[in-house]
């Protein structure tokens, strides 16, 4: 098993659709949206680690077998080789079904837990499940232990990239405009040792905000992982330059042959010239994607960003 951890729009999406192209990956996105961590703490402290891993074993369980509209209404770009003729027949018909009721009574939210079969794929020995979050990064350690074959992938994407593409999102209408969790992040360990408080977190722009988010998960998770065999930090920037080069490593750690269909999907990719997509589309040029922020953010706001990040060891990969 699998996960992919990173702060939302940092590039998540794109390489969870890498690894789905793969013919035994089982693809989960998202399922912690759908399904409720209950008392699981996102920023484990102290004796937690050991206190919720059978909790944590428990969820990710779950995790893993969740199969919804919202988890996995998405088409296989390629045959998968857990699912026979039949079978994919039977999942694409229930998709497409339940986009259409999605559809006709306007998307409501608790359409996002209708049902997609999965045929039993996910205890297929041969299967690699592969989740895909943005809301559970804190507790990529606490997952790590309370399940030894778990491997993490780490994407972080520049923050002025990340800072950019938010604010884009929120110009757009495409994202709504979040304020960053200010008391949970203030309880955190790396909250204390950069000195922030809730009430100077408060006393910040919404951008300086979300930039001190950016540093707290994306630290939590390099302190919390840099020592195991079982982690892999990859910078959003390196794959878009050489995608290819990157998934063939990224293949390696997670023990897949390499596949043919995936260096097809993102040779294609590397064909696009025209960055003006759909806000949330995968099928974009990389290189074009990872520098737009160089001509969107003002100068202010990029000396604002390196004066954050700059002594952080997230801050140290870009600057």
């Amino acid at each position: 098993m699998l996960m992919i951890v990173g702060m939302p729009r940092s590039g998540t999406t794109w390489l969870g659709r890498i690894f789905d192209t793969h013919p035994n990956v089982l693809y989960r996105h998202e399922p912690d949206q759908t399904i409720s961590a209950g008392d699981l703490p996102n920023f484990p402290e102290g004796n937690d680690y050991q206190n919720y891993r059978e909790a944590a074993r428990t969820y990710l369980a779950r995790l893993a077998g969740t199969s919804n509209l919202h988890v996995s209404g998405h088409k296989f770009l390629y045959p998968k080789s857990f699912l026979n003729p039949a079978q994919k027949l039977g999942r694409h018909l229930a998709v497409d079904s339940w986009h259409l009721l999605q559809t006709l009574l306007l998307k409501p939210q608790w359409t996002d837990s209708l049902p997609v079969p999965d045929f039993g794929a996910v205890n297929n020995p041969a299967t690699q499940i592969v989740i895909k979050t943005v809301i559970s990064n804190g507790r990529a350690k606490l997952f790590s232990d309370a399940n030894p074959n778990l491997r993490i992938v780490l994407i972080v994407r520049h923050p002025c990239g990340y800072l950019a593409s938010q604010i884009r999102g929120q110009k757009m209408g495409k994202l709504e405009a979040n304020k960053a969790p200010i008391n949970t992040l203030s309880r955190t360990r790396e909250a204390h040792k950069y000195g922030l408080t809730a009430d100077h977190l408060r006393e910040l722009s919404p951008e300086a905000q979300k930039i001190w988010y950016w540093v707290i998960v994306n630290d939590r998770i390099m302190s919390d992982m840099e020592n195991s065999e079982r982690f892999f930090l990859l910078r959003y920037e390196d794959l878009c330059a050489e995608p290819i080069a990157k998934a063939q490593e990224l293949a390696r750690f997670a023990e897949l042959e390499w596949s043919a269909n995936t260096e097809d999907w993102l040779t294609e990719m590397l064909g696009h010239q025209d960055d003006n997509v759909d806000y949330f589309s995968v099928k974009r040029n990389p290189a074009q994607a990872a520098q737009k922020w160089q001509s969107e953010l003002r100068d202010d706001q990029i000396a604002m960003v390196e004066d954050i990040v700059r002594n952080t060891p997230p801050g140290a990969l870009f600057f």
